[in-house]
């Protein structure tokens, strides 16, 4: 399926117009019915948006083979409650582990906190974590666009 079509059915679906859809966008509703009918793209700085507006991943909006399948409900952040999104569905499978975490340049240290920590839980954005440490235990919600990769420990005692 090409991203026009997706952009078009996934928007329908939404019950969102091309209108709606371009002013969300800060762009013309004619970009969106080019994009819509393939004769453009859009440009990358506008997909990240675009997959959240549309409440699915980057990935899925891409790549040509991916369907939007599942339910088409949108959480009130905005994301999809669609269980289809495979890197959701991996992050998830966390839940209960002990894992270490690394952080990109510029976010802050939580490796100190995430050195040995427990997922309490995965919503497709946050993780709730709790970490034991010398001041006892802490929970911390840690954004997943802040990791860069995850170490699997074992299995929470």
């Amino acid at each position: 399926m090409q991203i026009g079509t997706k952009i078009s059915e996934r928007r329908k679906a939404l019950g969102i117009t091309q209108i709606e859809l371009a002013e969300t966008m800060h762009v013309t509703r004619q970009t969106v019915s080019r994009w819509e009918n393939g004769s453009v793209l859009p440009d990358i700085e506008k997909i990240s948006e675009l997959a959240g507006i549309l409440g699915v991943s980057c990935d899925q909006l891409l790549s040509n083979d991916t369907e939007f399948g599942g339910s088409t409900d949108v959480d009130s952040c905005g994301g999809s409650t669609n269980t289809s999104r495979r890197p959701s569905r991996l992050l998830a499978s966390l839940e209960g582990k002990r894992v270490q975490f690394s952080f990109y340049d510029g976010e802050d240290d939580f490796d100190i906190v995430c050195n040995d920590c427990t997922v309490l839980g995965f919503d497709g954005t946050w993780f709730k974590v709790r970490s034991t440490g010398k001041n006892g235990g802490v929970e911390k919600l840690i954004s997943a666009a802040s990791v860069l990769s995850v170490k699997i420990l074992g299995e929470a005692e």
